[in-house]
């Protein structure tokens, strides 16, 4: 990229003589992303997310990327172009962007989406309980769900169970006692705060 002059004389056969200029001016080329602009993650495996842009147009050999916009707290990219996270992340669409640059001059621009879905989060022991008609009446457990990173819970019993509450806290009590002889079940959903 710059600005070439280069000059001189001229002269013919019957003596008569000059002098010439000419100027080239190069102009940087456009390095295009190409490839992977975005991906998809669930928040378990947010973590070790990682993607490599690629480009194409470069005459000056590698690349450097320069983020410019978007959310740096979450995503970060290394001057080669190698996206990752900084750790666990939310739910949600994480967007940011921006410049490259090579050797000699060339410039384009870089965008990169990561959207987080959420994970499935899975009961562990217990899974179900043991009690007596007598001892109904004091009978209390917890729920324990293996979370990726530790988050707190919350569980919505869906539906109710007349006999067995569950509070947000996984908390389970048996409700009305004592119980007859029989099965009890409770199930709902488990939510991440």
């Amino acid at each position: 990229m710059g600005t070439y002059t280069v000059s001189g004389t001229d002269s013919d056969t019957l003596k008569d003589t000059g002098t010439w200029t000419f100027t080239l001016t190069v102009t940087p080329s456009t390095i295009t992303q190409i490839g992977i602009t975005g991906a998809t993650s669930a928040v378990d495996a947010s973590s070790t997310t990682t993607t490599q842009l690629t480009t194409s147009g470069s005459n000056g050999g590698s690349v450097t990327f320069a983020p410019t916009s978007g959310d740096e707290t979450d995503l970060k990219v290394t001057a080669a172009g190698l996206v990752s996270t900084a750790g666990y992340l939310k739910v949600g669409t994480y967007t940011f962007g921006g410049a490259s640059t090579d050797a000699d001059g060339d410039t384009g621009t870089w965008t990169f989406t990561l959207t987080v879905t959420p994970s499935t989060i899975l009961q562990t022991t217990p899974l179900t309980g043991t009690t007596s008609v007598d001892t109904s009446s004091a009978f209390t457990d917890q729920l324990a769900p293996s979370t990726h990173d530790g988050s707190a819970v919350s569980y919505v019993a869906s539906p109710t169970n007349a006999n067995i509450s569950v509070s947000a806290s996984g908390a389970i009590k048996v409700i009305g006692a004592p119980l007859k002889v029989g099965a009890y079940t409770v199930s709902g959903l488990t939510l991440t705060l």
